[in-house]
């Protein structure tokens, strides 16, 4: 990316996350006068810093208790764990509440599982919304505060973020299998809805940029859908596999999927097989339309990036 000298004054949340550590360096090379929030700055950074908890109103307001004006509020700060609803959606709300009348422009990193998703349809933005996990529902909510309380802003709405550093996700389960000698089969159609941690990043630069005006407002959804069986085929060729893989067909995974659900087993059960076995479409066409070229890197990248190494496989 071409650098931009640039007096914008960004705020960036979430910068110790896998997403926000990747906006971070794209937003050094081109330039931006950075202020990074959070409970802790990254290992080694030495710019400015201020220290809050999303989830303490208090420390919040002391942390900005000096007038301190943001251009842009990139608010990448997240979590799935359990208190996802106290830190996703209350969290968000506030640190608008403090700094939201602050910033001309707030960029907000949501997830595209707010939407209405079958697993057999066409998602765009103007799907109906429907969350059906305590994720989902936090994300839509914080959503919410945003559209209720900025003139200017934009929300990106990525599915699974993948690339090196990612955690788990169905990529890894599929890089297990094949690492273990297993080829799962599944439908022709069904696809990995996924896009490259730096497309995202990508996407968050093209509003940050200087040229692009102040007073914007909408949601975008960010993906880049491949089908599954050539996720496979990647990752065969990724860890060199030389021999034959056995292969496991749908119908198996299937049985296996309603057995774990009858044991009570999460890893593998009933709906993980139906989000694996998915066909829908996400279309990232409304971006796409906005930055000519995007996708950058692709999904196809991401997936040789997770296997450039067992340990990047099997790690937690």
């Amino acid at each position: 990316m071409k650098t931009v000298v640039s007096t914008k004054r960004v705020l960036l949340t979430g910068s110790n996350g896998f997403l926000g550590r990747v906006v971070l360096q794209h937003l050094l090379q081109a330039g931006y006068s950075i202020t990074l929030g959070g409970r802790c700055a990254p290992l080694g950074w030495s710019g400015d810093f201020v220290q809050f908890d999303l989830t303490n109103p208090e420390l919040l307001r002391k942390a900005f208790s000096r007038s301190q004006e943001f251009d842009i509020v990139i608010h990448a700060a997240g979590t799935l764990q359990k208190d996802c609803l106290s830190v996703n959606h209350v969290g968000t709300r506030n640190l608008l509440s403090e700094i939201g009348h602050r910033a001309a422009k707030w960029i907000q990193i949501s997830s595209a599982g707010v939407y209405r998703n079958d697993y057999r349809s066409v998602v765009t933005e103007s799907t109906l919304c429907e969350q059906i996990t305590e994720y989902e529902k936090s994300k839509w909510l914080a959503d919410q505060e945003v559209i209720n309380g900025c003139n200017s802003y934009v929300i990106l709405r990525p599915t699974m973020i993948a690339g090196l550093g990612m955690k788990g996700s169905p990529l890894r389960l599929f890089a297990k299998f094949v690492s273990y000698g297993f080829r799962p089969e599944f439908r022709e159609d069904a696809c990995l809805n996924m896009i490259h941690v730096n497309d995202v990043a990508a996407a968050v630069l093209h509003f940050c940029h200087p040229s692009l005006h102040d007073g914007l407002h909408g949601e975008l959804i960010l993906s880049d859908d491949i089908f599954l069986n050539e996720v496979i085929e990647i990752i065969e060729r990724s860890l060199s596999i030389s021999q034959p893989c056995r292969r496991i067909p749908d119908c198996i995974l299937k049985n296996l999927a309603g057995l774990g659900s009858a044991i009570g087993i999460q890893s593998f059960n009933k709906r993980r097989y139906a989000i694996l076995n998915n066909t829908a479409r996400f279309h990232a066409d409304r971006f796409r339309s906005l930055l000519a070229g995007w996708p950058l890197c692709g999904s196809r990248s991401a997936i040789h990036q997770v296997c450039a190494s067992p340990t990047n496989i099997h790690q937690q």
